[in-house]
C-alpha cells in the first residue's frame, strides 16, 4: 500500500463513493478505480462493496482502513515533522453539552500563549468518532449516552481498537423558559407537553432521549432543529418549545430563566474514547482534568 492508495481509500470511505473522492482529490474517476483494484488485488481481498448508499467497507476492509488510517496520519506527521516541534496539539470530537464545550474553552485559555497550537473540536456522533478515530483524525471523543447503551457501545469500541470510560453520570431534564405557558404552573405532568414544540439538535433526535421516560414522547411533527447549543437555549428561552438534556450549569440556567424539571431518575453518562495504543497528549489529559471540574459543580 502506498501512502497514495491510502489517501484514497480513506477519502472514498469518508465520502461513501469514489466519484466523490475522485472530485475531492482533484483526480480522474478511472485512476482512482484503478489504485483501488490494484490495491484489493494488491491484499487479496476487497475493501468496499457497493450498496444502495454508495461503497461500504468489508469486515476486511475495516481493517485496512484502520491501518491506511495510521499510515496516512504518520505520512502527514513526517511531512510536518519541522514545523511541529514544540506544537501543542489535541483533536477532539464530542457533544454540544455545555460543560464539555466550556472545558475545551477553558483548555484554550490555558494553553493561548503557546507558540505553536493547533487545538480543535467537532461535534460528532458516536459512529463517526469511530469512523474519524480509525482514519486516526481524532485523540479524544467525548459523549453523553444513555447508560443503556453502554454496553453496546463498549463493545463496539472495542472491536474497533477503542477503549470506553464512563467519566461520570448527570440528570436529565425537561426545560422550558419564561415565556412557556406552563412556565409558572405548581404541578407539571410530562403528558402535558404533548401539543407543545420540541427542540433539539440536527441529527440528534430528542425521541432517542425522550424515549427513557414513557410518559414524555415528543411529537415527530413537531420539531424544531438547531446545529448549535446557544441557539438551542435561546429557543427554549424564547418560544414555548422544550428541550430534553444534561444537567445544566447554574449560570446558564439562570441567565436564561430555564426551568428544569427532573425526568424521575434518569441519568446520562459522560463517556470518552481514546485508541487503546495511542498515549494522549498532555493537552487531551488536562482537558479531562477541566470537563471533570465543570461536571463536578454542576
Amino acid at each position: 500500500m502506498t501512502t497514495q492508495q491510502a489517501q484514497i481509500i480513506l477519502e472514498i470511505y469518508q465520502s461513501g463513493s469514489i466519484s466523490k473522492a475522485a472530485k475531492n482529490l482533484f483526480l480522474a474517476q478511472p485512476n482512482i478505480s484503478n489504485s483501488l483494484r490494484l490495491l484489493e488485488e494488491e491484499l487479496g481481498f476487497p475493501i468496499f462493496v457497493r450498496s444502495n448508499r454508495g461503497v461500504e467497507p468489508t469486515e476486511c476492509g475495516i481493517a485496512a482502513l484502520e491501518q491506511a488510517g495510521v499510515m496516512w496520519s504518520s505520512y502527514q506527521q513526517m511531512l510536518h515533522a519541522g514545523e511541529k516541534i514544540g506544537s501543542c496539539r489535541v483533536r477532539i470530537g464530542g457533544s454540544s453539552y455545555t460543560p464539555m464545550c466550556e472545558a475545551y474553552i477553558k483548555l484554550c485559555e490555558e494553553y493561548q500563549w503557546e507558540k505553536k497550537l493547533d487545538f480543535s473540536y467537532a461535534i460528532y456522533s458516536f459512529d463517526e468518532i469511530l469512523d474519524r478515530f480509525n482514519m486516526s483524525a481524532l485523540d479524544l471523543g467525548v459523549l453523553a449516552v444513555p447508560p443503556a447503551l453502554i454496553s453496546q457501545m463498549t463493545e463496539k469500541a472495542q472491536n474497533r481498537g477503542f477503549g470506553l470510560e464512563v467519566l461520570d453520570e448527570v440528570p436529565v431534564y425537561l426545560r422550558i423558559g419564561p415565556t412557556h405557558p406552563l412556565y409558572n404552573e405548581p404541578q407539571i405532568r410530562l403528558d402535558d407537553f404533548k401539543q407543545y414544540p420540541c427542540v433539539d439538535y440536527i441529527g440528534s433526535p430528542i425521541q432517542h432521549e425522550g424515549k427513557m421516560n414513557d410518559a414524555l414522547v415528543p411529537d415527530p411533527d413537531r420539531t424544531i432543529t438547531t446545529s448549535d447549543r446557544t441557539s438551542k437555549m435561546e429557543i427554549v428561552s424564547r418560544t414555548c418549545a422544550y428541550s430534553v438534556g444534561s444537567k445544566l450549569p447554574a449560570d446558564v440556567t439562570h441567565r436564561l430563566k430555564l426551568r428544569n424539571i427532573p425526568l424521575g431518575n434518569q441519568k446520562l453518562s459522560i463517556v470518552t474514547f481514546t485508541r487503546r495504543d495511542q498515549t494522549l497528549p498532555a493537552p487531551a489529559l488536562r482537558y479531562l482534568e477541566l470537563l471533570r471540574n465543570e461536571l463536578a459543580a454542576l
